[in-house]
């Protein structure tokens, strides 16, 4: 898309001060919006550098202290810490979540996204209870301005269904998700990747309470309409129905599993990304549940080169 700015019946000076002030905003929202796209498909890789410009650029026009500051730091830190720089990425993660805790400012629809993902990298720094407390906040905040239908309210519902189940209360976080899944039905259909990824959060929140048929269902279905995607969600499908097979102890369908996830993972991300480290490892524990250690070893060697890799 092109945008033609038009300022007529103005100060030379004055209509060139408009127009790169108009040109500095439309920036940073890209930039962020770029950011966010990336950082919604994993692609921390390419997320790095917008984010290590964006932070520079954000300290310098508009303090250490802004909010938008603070959402770079958060982004920036969530990467730090995927790729293994663990320190530094807690530290950004929490001295953003202080800005936040401290602002003073409008609570609207940027305030709300801000939060989701200030959310999403507390989850990933390993502060679930914080995560928690922010994403319940976001869903609080998301309802109250857009009401219990609109996508963003699934959007926020269904993230907070997520700390739910990982704080504890997977029962509480499956009536949170089927409320999502039929918005999404309603929305996009039985068949969309949107209610699949619904349903794979559904067959996670079930083991947790060790109702493995019912998971058994859910991340079927979820697969059939997932499996053959190209995007990274795939992935995350198998990695659920390993999960599945793990809690059963059926190692061998676990192992196929760890397989398929491993695949879709590269076909998605790259063979050098943080998750296929991360699946390679999970591969290796099967493995070595099936009393295969050699093998197992090599797994975990190469998720240690991809690791070492990003650090």
């Amino acid at each position: 898309m092109h945008w033609v700015w038009y300022v007529c019946g103005l100060p030379a000076g004055f209509a060139l001060v408009l127009w790169l002030a108009l040109r500095i905003l439309w920036r940073d929202r890209v930039t962020t919006m770029r950011i966010q796209w990336h950082m919604s498909r994993e692609r921390y890789d390419k997320a790095l550098p917008l984010v290590e410009r964006q932070l520079r650029d954000l300290r310098r026009r508009k303090g250490d202290g802004h909010l938008e500051t603070a959402v770079a730091k958060y982004t920036m830190g969530q990467i730090e810490f995927e790729h293994g720089r663990h320190d530094r990425g807690r530290a950004l993660v929490r001295d953003a979540a202080a800005a936040f805790h401290g602002h003073a400012g409008e609570r609207n629809g940027d305030y709300a996204v801000y939060l989701m993902n200030l959310g999403c990298a507390q989850r990933a720094i390993g502060e679930k209870q914080a995560a928690l407390a922010t994403m319940r906040a976001c869903e609080q905040l998301t309802r109250a301005r857009l009401g219990g239908t609109s996508w963003q309210t699934a959007e926020a519902l269904n993230n907070l269904g997520v700390m739910l189940d990982e704080t504890g209360s997977p029962a509480e976080a499956i009536e949170a998700y089927e409320e999502v899944l039929r918005l999404r039905v309603s929305e996009f259909g039985e068949q969309s990747p949107q209610a699949a990824k619904v349903l794979v959060n559904i067959a996670e929140a079930q083991i947790s309470l060790g109702n493995f048929a019912a998971a058994r269902n859910r991340i079927g279905r979820a697969i059939e309409i997932l499996g053959e995607l190209p995007g990274h969600e795939a992935g995350h499908a198998y990695d659920t129905f390993a999960r599945l097979c793990e809690a059963e102890e059926d190692w061998d369908r676990a192992e196929a599993m760890r397989n398929q996830s491993v695949t879709a993972f590269e076909r998605a991300l790259g063979t050098s990304h943080v998750e296929v480290a991360a699946q390679m490892e999970k591969l290796a524990a099967v493995l070595e549940r099936l009393d295969r250690p050699t093998e197992g070893g090599l797994a975990r060697q190469r998720a240690t080169r991809i690791r070492e890799a990003l650090v």
